[in-house]
């Protein structure tokens, strides 16, 4: 029997104690933890919001040595990787630019036996105030 296996996705521009506790806590969903460390210049992402290389943030995130696995993410979207490596278990923060009901409600209707885990953050109240930009984007993106 095939191992379960849980992705995360992120930018990870600058590693933080945030990083950590999401990637840590992802892998704990399953065990086997992929992580897609998104592109410098995706076809779906408006803005760059990142100063490192696509293999420095890919590097920066492998020599954490918690994730199994580290490859960059989609080109055309973020949803294509899950399509590709149907993993059993997304992982998401409150901070994702997608809600967890919205996108269980896409991988159902795409056919995809995968359960979306949103991980509880780390320091709120010191993070909270780094994304109110994404906060506001996801919350109109989704109404």
């Amino acid at each position: 029997m095939a191992r379960k296996k849980t992705i995360a996705f992120g930018v990870f521009d600058g590693i933080h104690a945030g990083h950590i506790h999401y990637l840590k806590r992802a892998k704990a969903v399953s065990g086997l933890l992929i992580v897609a460390v998104a592109r410098d210049a995706p076809l779906w992402k408006i803005e760059k919001s990142h100063h490192l290389s696509q293999e420095e943030r890919a590097d920066a995130v492998e020599s954490l040595g918690i994730a199994d696995k580290v490859i960059l993410g989609g080109k055309e979207d973020s949803l294509e990787l899950v399509m590709k490596l149907k993993p059993d278990y997304i992982a998401i923060t409150k901070y994702s630019p997608i809600r967890a009901s919205f996108l269980s409600k896409y991988l159902k209707k795409a056919g995809l036996d995968c359960r979306v885990v949103e991980i509880p953050p780390y320091k709120p109240k010191v993070y909270d105030s780094f994304f109110p930009r994404v906060r506001g984007r996801r919350e109109e993106s989704q109404k």
